[in-house]
């Protein structure tokens, strides 16, 4: 008989255990059930090379959380593999982490995320998660290989997934020309970018750590807070961009140059590739005096062989009938490159060929310097085309088309006045 009560009492404690530990996970601490999240593309990639019905294209997504309440990570860098992205399809992510009592931030990108959790035992936390030394593509190229990142604060009882709209940290340029001088005949075998910031240290903006819903520093990077409302706050995210590399891209066939003429129409003389900028500006400006054009520190080299109707030899110079130099471009200062648009650069060859400039090195995909394996290009270019200087007529045409990152309708247009 006291087996029997014994056994009913050990048996008694033994359920009055387990129901205080599951009331205490759900009550004090932990919801029972693993934080979930669905992605977003907000603007998508043209050709769709990232949209919602290809999100794996984006990569490996990186998540961190920090926790409202303390100002401490709950955990960083949980990772969902491109191939489990879905944006009505809830994922965990590789590791499950469970809601707590108190407020989550969540910072999100598709590239790993450098945090800062404890130095020498002594919690020393930076709750701007970012993205150390990003490198974009120095290459021209048609692919997914963007920056996107996003933001969102909730609590386990706002919803049942987190949303990650993935905003683009990045801005797209494309090279465009057209050629309407009578009389001439221009060929374009490449082009190149010059004075660039191609790597940079990408900070997220900080949460509000009182809880609010307001916090304007981060609300161009939410979804489920703030709806439709989207401010573009990503620009002036960057620093450390103290790299200053060339872009390139070159028509090759084997070891040489090959061009194409422009036409009337305006077309991408880089094929249907496009560069990727980080955010940056034109800011310095120099004014010149004479036939010298005024200098920045952003330029397009355009590689080109012009000759007359008759064809008769324009530039290079006649000794070089066959190859192609340099003509310089420079981006007026007050440009502005910033993240998640679209901007095609249309040259217009109508009233001259720009400057004469030296050629320097030449960046593709193949050598960061293929200006000495070429068999056709003019490196150094004759005394008659004095570096610097018009080659002919004036400074060529420059009009700048801002898009979304998606063709739009109605896109805003700024045009350079000629000189």
């Amino acid at each position: 008989m006291k087996k029997s009560i014994y056994f009913f009492l050990a048996l008694a404690a033994m359920v009055l255990s387990a129901s205080c530990n599951k009331e205490t996970v759900v009550s004090q601490e932990f919801d029972p059930n693993a934080i979930s999240y669905k992605a977003l593309a907000y603007n998508s990639t043209k050709a769709g090379a990232v949209d919602n019905s290809n999100l794996s294209n984006a990569g490996t997504v990186y998540i961190s959380a920090i926790k409202l309440n303390d100002d401490k990570y709950y955990f960083t860098n949980n990772q969902i593999l491109g191939a489990d992205l879905d944006a009505s399809t809830a994922n965990h992510g590789q590791t499950s982490y469970y809601w707590p009592a108190y407020k989550l931030g969540f910072f999100a990108a598709n590239a790993p995320l450098t945090v800062t959790q404890e130095v020498n035992n002594e919690e020393t936390v930076d709750l701007t998660p970012s993205i150390d030394n990003f490198e974009v593509p120095r290459t021209a190229f048609n692919a997914p290989n963007e920056l996107m990142v996003a933001m969102e604060a909730q609590h386990r009882d706002d919803a049942s997934t987190v949303q990650l709209n993935l905003h683009h940290a990045l801005a797209k340029l494309t090279i465009a020309a057209v050629e309407s001088l009578d009389s001439y005949t221009v060929s374009v075998a490449g082009v190149q970018l010059g004075g660039f910031y191609s790597k940079g240290t990408f900070t997220f903006p900080e949460y509000n750590t009182n809880n609010g819903s307001s916090d304007t520093a981060w609300e161009g990077l939410v979804s489920a807070s703030y709806g439709d409302q989207q401010v573009n706050n990503l620009n002036n995210r960057w620093s450390g961009q103290n790299t200053i590399l060339q872009y390139g891209y070159l028509n090759l066939n084997n070891e040489a140059l090959s061009g194409s003429a422009l036409t009337g129409t305006a077309a991408n003389i880089m094929g249907n590739n496009y560069f990727y900028i980080i955010p940056q500006a034109v800011t310095k400006t120099t004014n010149a005096s004479g036939n010298v054009p005024e200098k920045t520190d952003h330029y397009i080299d355009i590689l080109v062989n012009v000759r007359n109707a008759a064809g008769v030899q324009i530039y290079p110079s006649s000794s070089d009938a066959n190859k192609f130099a340099v003509a310089r471009v420079y981006i007026p200062a007050g440009q502005a490159f910033e993240a998640g648009k679209s901007y095609t650069i249309t040259l217009n060859f109508n009233s001259g060929i720009g400057v004469s400039e030296s050629g320097q090195s030449l960046y593709n995909a193949a050598s960061a310097d293929q200006s000495n394996t070429l068999t056709n290009f003019v490196k150094a270019v004759s005394p008659e085309f004095p570096n610097d200087e018009y080659i002919l007529g004036q400074a060529i045409g420059y009009t700048v088309t801002t898009n979304g990152w998606i063709d739009v309708n109605s896109p805003s247009v700024s045009v350079y006045p000629q000189p």
